[in-house]
């Protein structure tokens, strides 16, 4: 079993709008960028796959049918945000011919970890069943997430793996980014207030602590250089942990990006990190 060294007081290394006090104009790029993808696409909007009002996925059909699907499940510490801040996601990957999904989940403190991880698995769950009514495959899944959606977009692939559910072999690759998965930090900081971690859900939800471990494709972890220590910490550890584990995985450390704009990276066809889910392999 991995052993974990930790600090005495990471309030630092997660307080990202105090590291960024100018994260509002992000979240309003985030907004303007999405309403103009709105306004050039025609998707189906909050498609309800529970009964809770945020139990529900946005889904951009494909041009063709039996094309491949891109899923982003959006961060916030799993107590934030929403999906639609991040439609400017799908941009390259509509273009190149894919369906597109984005996921919400309910959100902490109404609920706990349990219940988003499994929110986000039974999205993932629609999604592979209805796929074809949007022109989607539901044999070929790129899976992505961005902060806490990295979270449980690696967390859901593996729960279907572990599971043995016909979605996790349609799950070609998992692109976490500036994710987290050792909960342990979370729990000893400022977060903690809202999130109510305790040893049994950082060791049932921590990636990093699973062994054995067994995901299905490839996980590539992406982070960016301008981040905290911890987040860059993590997403290394993540990977060589899967790769210990015996799972594909890389880690993708890009210059110049911090936690709040490196997902635009995602929606720049020419990027490492959308390359990472829009070149096929042989092995797909």
């Amino acid at each position: 079993m991995t052993e974990f060294a930790y600090a005495e007081n990471y309030d630092d290394a997660f307080n990202l709008r105090k590291r960024h006090p100018n994260f509002q104009e992000y979240f309003d790029r985030d907004a303007s960028l999405s309403r103009d993808v709105l306004n050039k696409r025609d998707p189906q909007l909050n498609i309800p796959y529970g009964e809770h009002p945020l139990q529900t996925i946005d889904f951009f059909p494909a041009d063709n049918a039996k094309a491949p699907v891109f899923v982003f499940v959006h961060g916030g510490y799993w107590k934030s945000l929403d999906k639609d801040q991040y439609h400017f996601t799908v941009t390259p990957f509509l273009d190149s011919g894919y369906a597109a999904a984005l996921i919400n989940y309910r959100l902490a403190p109404e609920v706990t970890m349990d219940a988003i991880v499994a929110d986000t698995v039974c999205a993932l769950k629609w999604i592979h069943a209805n796929a074809p009514r949007h022109n989607g495959d539901p044999n070929s899944i790129y899976l992505s997430g961005h902060s806490a959606g990295g979270h449980l977009a690696v967390m859901s692939a593996i729960e279907l793996y572990q599971a043995n559910h016909p979605a996790s072999l349609s799950i070609k690759r998992t692109l976490s980014i500036s994710g987290l998965f050792d909960l342990e930090p979370i729990r000893r900081s400022y977060l903690n207030a809202e999130l109510k971690f305790d040893h049994r859900i950082v060791d049932l939800y921590s990636p990093a602590r699973l062994a054995p471990l067994k995901a299905p494709g490839t996980t590539i972890f992406a982070v960016g250089n301008g981040e905290t220590d911890e987040f860059i910490l993590q997403s290394r550890s993540a990977s060589d942990h899967f790769k210990s584990q015996g799972s594909s995985s890389r880690c993708i450390v890009v210059p110049d990006r911090n936690h709040y704009d490196i997902v635009y990276d995602l929606a720049d066809p020419g990027s490492a990190i959308a390359q990472s889910l829009l070149a096929k392999s042989t092995s797909d």
